[in-house]
């Protein structure tokens, strides 16, 4: 069972850095093309590929974190772990979970065509649908907070309330999509100058 719990923790830091990260390089991307800033020895449109896949890849990893949440729970005794999993998917928060699911997952999967893979308006639509979701579930939890806090859970309510990450979160994040982005890109550019040398033969 630990095994299963590494893996959900493995395959859900990664998505989770890579869904952070598009926050922030989404727009400078939107930023770049729009002001026409060249970039030196970076193709923009091996890019936005590389960032597309980059997005399907994590919402691969967050669906099979969920699974080995839901193996990890449905075989797991402890009926506070059982009572945490159901209560996110059938409780008062339920909604938001789905919304979550919807926009790090199901929407994603549009990537695995080519013409949506290449598209930056695909990549622009992705990112506004989860601005919208993740605006929608801050406000939602908070009013969650306002029904529902009293005096004795108060100090609980706003330590679970964990839209906003730290710094060093942030820099991790980064660092890790960085990485992953960095090494997507080079193998796309690799093969594109393969494919345009064996065309020329």
């Amino acid at each position: 069972m630990q095994s299963i719990l590494l893996i959900e923790s493995v395959f859900e830091t990664i998505s989770g850095a890579i869904s952070l990260s598009l926050f922030f390089v989404i727009p400078m991307l939107f930023i770049v093309r729009v002001t026409k800033l060249r970039l030196p020895y970076l193709n923009t449109d091996m890019l936005i590929v590389a960032i597309n896949i980059t997005l399907l890849m994590a919402a691969l990893l967050h669906a099979m974190g969920m699974v080995a949440n839901f193996v990890y729970t449905k075989y797991d005794m402890g009926e506070h772990t059982k009572g945490l999993f159901y209560g996110s998917i059938e409780g008062i928060s339920s909604r938001m979970f789905y919304l979550g699911l919807i926009a790090n997952v199901m929407l994603p999967q549009l990537m695995w065509f080519k013409k949506i893979r290449r598209s930056v308006k695909a990549t622009y639509f992705w990112f506004s649908v989860n601005l919208v979701i993740t605006l929608y579930q801050i406000f939602s939890y908070l009013k969650l907070i306002r029904k529902y806090m009293t005096p004795s859970n108060q100090g609980s309510m706003w330590v679970n309330f964990s839209f906003f990450p730290s710094w060093s979160d942030s820099i991790k994040s980064l660092a890790i999509f960085l990485v992953i982005v960095a090494t997507t890109y080079l193998i796309i550019l690799r093969r594109r100058k393969k494919f345009l040398t064996d065309s020329s033969v």
